[in-house]
């Protein structure tokens, strides 16, 4: 997959899959998981791009505790052994999402980890 499709993958996410596309079974969680793949096979500094596009599509949903969550978690995911100082931002990002959603008991990162295993 070029750059561009990448690229027009993640913006498809501010578009497409609007106004909650992270919500269980939906088709941006689906489009997140295959960019987890496809960024295994981009330099780090094209990943830092990738990613600046993906917090746009973050501001985007930041009224949805669910998607913003999702995001965040995502993010640590695509950030985990590559970009140090980058992850631990989306860490604390996370954190602080769930602090203020404390009215819910759901568990982001395992509805996220739950997408991995169901698309293997």
């Amino acid at each position: 997959m070029s750059p561009d499709d990448i690229l027009r993958r993640i913006r498809n996410q501010r578009r497409e899959h609007t106004p909650h596309p992270f919500k269980s079974g939906g088709a941006g969680l689906d489009d997140f998981v295959i960019l987890h793949t496809l960024f295994n096979n981009v330099s780090d500094a094209d990943l830092n791009l990738y990613l600046d596009e993906i917090d746009l599509v973050g501001l985007g949903h930041s009224d949805c505790i669910s998607c913003s969550a999702k995001i965040a978690v995502f993010c640590e995911i695509f950030t985990r052994e590559r970009l140090e100082d980058r992850n631990a931002l989306y860490e604390k990002i996370y954190d602080d999402i769930v602090k203020c959603s404390q009215s819910t008991d759901r568990n982001f990162k395992e509805e996220v980890y739950q997408l991995f295993v169901t698309h293997q």
